[in-house]
């Protein structure tokens, strides 16, 4: 591999952006699975139908991979950080919660995942 290739490979792959990587891979396949019939969306207390799951999904790969470093990644750090949070409390908030079941906080998961692999990209730059 020629070192131009190595160099951007190491500025792509950060820690922050692995780990948004992980909760994005996690809502798709989730996404999926609903569509597929495998899972019930209502059991796990994901309100969302699959087609939303999976556009969060890509929305939230495309993105930190897609910008270059400067202030505009930093603004959609924040909006993805913000975003994240956001849904995390919605879980916890919404009706019909079942605070006895693992799945209520298994389900955030990917968002909290996300939200830390964000507040990761902009404390970097």
């Amino acid at each position: 591999m020629k070192s131009g290739t190595k160099n951007w490979l190491k500025k792509q792959f950060t820690i922050s952006k692995i780990l948004m990587a992980i909760g994005a891979l996690w809502i798709i396949i989730y996404g999926i699975l609903v569509a597929s019939k495998v899972i019930d969306n209502k059991i796990y207390g994901w309100n969302a139908s699959w087609q939303l799951l999976i556009l969060i999904g890509l929305f939230y790969i495309l993105i930190p991979f897609s910008t270059m470093p400067g202030w505009w990644s930093r603004i959609w750090a924040i909006c993805l950080a913000a975003l994240s949070l956001i849904i995390v409390i919605g879980f916890f908030v919404g009706e019909g919660v079942d605070y006895k079941s693992a799945w209520t906080y298994l389900n955030p998961l990917p968002h909290i995942l996300m939200a830390i692999g964000s507040i990761f990209w902009i404390l970097q730059g």
